[in-house]
């Protein structure tokens, strides 16, 4: 997967979701391998804490600001916790994919 990023790079918004996975990868290092997530964002999302999610109560988060502080309204259909790396993937994603959509502004003339 590395190595499908790094040859993408110059394409327009890759850095963004490169810098929202070096975001997420940060946090989960630095807490033993698990995302933590807010017992507030996952309140706002209707899950009980300890259920199964793909984040994590942690007591004491360290890089708190990188770990799933956000969350859609219960009423959101998946509603879930997300973080700034999150963000960052999905802005990225979405710029990469408006970009490819423009494609080419040169205009061909055939005589």
């Amino acid at each position: 997967m590395l190595v499908v990023v790094v040859a993408n790079l110059r394409l327009t918004g890759v850095f963004l979701v490169v810098a929202g996975a070096a975001s997420n990868l940060a946090a989960i290092v630095a807490n033993g391998g698990v995302m933590p997530a807010s017992p507030e964002a996952l309140a706002t999302v209707g899950a009980a804490i300890g259920a199964h999610t793909n984040s994590a109560v942690v007591a004491h988060p360290s890089v708190e600001p990188l770990t799933d502080i956000f969350a859609t309204p219960s009423w959101v259909p998946f509603a879930n916790v997300f973080s700034v790396g999150d963000l960052l993937i999905g802005v990225g994603v979405a710029v990469a994919i408006a970009s490819a959509m423009r494609g080419s502004t040169r205009v061909v003339r055939h005589n």
